[in-house]
């Protein structure tokens, strides 16, 4: 057969042989042939490697349909022991692989590096290095683990390192809390440059920002909204995109629908702080308001969605997925989740029968609501769907999990077409919901989870722009301005942030009593934030205690 690889046992009693075609042998040094003869998954092109203390045998392939395949081998037995997830298919080369010491292996896959726990199948973290990697890229370990060297496009190879990896390439860095650097190879003839730029590791998340007080804090005008409901925690949150009213979904399933009027002190009827709103509620009849049915599971997660022309509401709290008319507050329809309960809900850009959902199984429903029918099922996240937004333009869907995860799919035939994690989020922060929202442009993303911050460009999920809180509270939500110019964060001490988007540089920040009657409850803070559709000035904050408050300068006509 047409050999591929060699790779020799640990103390070289023996040594195994990898075909094109998948075929694995062990041989002796003698010339009686092959003692064990097996193949490999998916008679894949293998290659295989030992873990340091030459105690465990892994190999990767790729076959010629493009499945990769990531085992651990009982080499006595020539049988599996362990399967690793999170290879995707791939349609050039195959996928290569290596071992750091004898606790993680890593793989060159979609553009990025997988790494997994040897103990564990399914995928631990994802490296970009900073982009411009292949589909495949060749990855190598040094000896002790401290470095690791990946072919990027270009001709290039970077190289990442540890803190220890610094150590010795020399490179003592004055920055102490940056964990990681990438140093880049630029070709032959070009030679080595040096420190090319920074890769900010899961395990340290960047460098950390100063805290609010050396910002400058800003005074704004602020509106309680009124109501005589009572609701708990306002999880979501979203003005009509008239501009004249704003709705809310609390925790206990109630909506709110707030509308301005048009008078003198408000001739336009937009949302104003100035002015306040009436609530509208349903009359002549038993049910005032709109109500999701509760389901009795606290992990529950409240979610919902406007229509564009503002007249249909989908919304679910755990239950029943239900469609209101908002102008009567009827229910259109209500229908049970295909799969899991939902976590997340979209309306398609252009067909409002079309709906996203996602599920805390995993997956993202396509769902055409007429019909009652699901279009297809997006697998690919390894945490509850917590962000999904359509971009018109590019005809993208993007979803976003509690597992940091942003996958791109094609809007017209739900096909994946790239992903990435947002490896700036540090250990142990994985699972929290991370949330994405499109740039007015519609070609950029805003990324945003409870430890970092980051602007992507859509089209290939690059990372233009981060931030990280470092010593500030945890970032509980964020929005664009609605002319994309600013970015609205709502910190976890009841503090709002105003950032710059471009480049993203925090400017301003407005503290919780600045817009809070201070007869309210100083013991709550932002759960959700949302952006006026016309008014790049001002916001509306959910609060956790139940409150919605609309913020905006302190004068007519300024800027924040």
């Amino acid at each position: 057969f047409r050999y591929h690889k060699i790779i020799f046992t640990f103390l070289f009693q023996f040594f195994f042989s990898t075909s094109v075609d998948g075929n694995i042998k062990a041989w002796l040094y003698d010339y009686l042939g092959p003692r064990v003869n097996y193949n490999a998954p998916g008679r894949a092109c293998t290659s295989m490697a030992y873990t340091t203390d030459g105690q465990r045998l892994l190999s990767c392939g790729t076959s010629n349909s493009g499945e990769s395949f990531l085992v651990e081998w009982d080499e006595s037995q020539g049988a599996i022991k362990r399967s690793y997830r999170g290879l995707q298919k791939s349609s050039v080369g195959a996928v290569k692989f290596d071992i750091m010491k004898n606790q993680f292996v890593a793989a060159g896959n979609e553009n990025v590096i997988k790494v997994w726990n040897l103990d564990g199948d399914d995928l631990l973290t994802t490296i970009d290095a900073e982009g411009g990697l292949p589909e495949n890229p060749q990855i190598r370990f040094n000896k002790d683990g401290t470095l690791l060297a990946v072919y990027a496009k270009e001709n290039k190879i970077k190289v990442l390192a540890s803190d220890s990896g610094l150590q010795l390439l020399g490179i003592c860095g004055s920055d102490s809390d940056e964990s990681s650097r990438v140093v880049g190879e630029k070709g032959d003839t070009e030679g080595r440059e040096a420190l090319n730029s920074k890769l900010i590791e899961e395990a340290n998340a960047g460098k950390s920002r100063k805290p609010f007080e050396s910002y400058r804090h800003t005074q704004c005008q602020s509106l309680l909204l009124p109501s005589n409901v009572k609701v708990e925690k306002i999880s979501r949150l979203i003005y009509g995109s008239a501009g004249n009213a704003a709705l809310a979904l609390a925790s206990n399933g109630i909506h709110l629908l707030w509308k301005w009027p048009v008078n003198d002190l408000n001739l336009t009827g937009q949302v104003t702080a100035k002015v306040p709103p009436e609530l509208l509620k349903r009359r002549n009849s038993s049910t005032t308001l709109m109500k999701n049915d509760l389901t009795a599971n606290t992990e529950a997660v409240p979610c919902f969605a406007l229509s564009k022309n503002d007249c249909y509401l989908i919304s679910s709290s755990g239950a029943k997925i239900s469609i209101f008319n908002t102008l009567t507050f009827k229910t259109v329809v209500s229908f049970m989740p295909p799969s899991s309960e939902a976590t997340c809900l979209a309306f398609h850009p252009i067909d409002n029968n079309i709906v996203a959902i996602g599920s805390a199984d995993f997956t993202v429903l396509v769902h055409n609501v007429r019909l009652n029918e699901t279009i297809s099922v997006l697998d690919g996240h390894t945490g509850r769907i917590s962000g999904l937004a359509f971009s018109n333009t590019l005809n993208i869907l993007v979803s976003t999990g509690a597992d940091a995860q942003i996958i791109v799919w094609d809007a017209a035939n739900f096909k994946r077409q790239r992903s990435r994690s947002l490896l700036e989020i540090p250990e142990g922060l994985h699972q929290s919901d991370t949330y994405v929202q499109f740039h007015p442009d519609q070609t950029q993303l805003l990324a945003v989870h409870k430890s970092y911050m980051g602007i992507l460009v859509a089209n290939n999920l690059e990372c233009v722009a981060k931030w990280i809180p470092g010593d500030s509270p945890p970032i509980s939500g964020a929005t664009f301005s609605c002319d994309g110019q600013k970015i609205y964060a709502a910190f976890m001490d009841g503090t709002v942030g105003i950032f710059a988007s471009s480049p993203l540089e925090f400017f301003s920040w407005i503290s919780l009593h600045s817009y809070l009657p201070s007869s309210s409850s100083l013991n709550v803070y932002p759960a959700a934030i949302a952006a006026h559709p016309q008014k790049p000035n001002q916001f509306a904050v959910g609060l956790t205690g139940g409150e919605v408050v609309v913020i905006e300068p302190p004068s007519p006509g300024t800027e924040w």
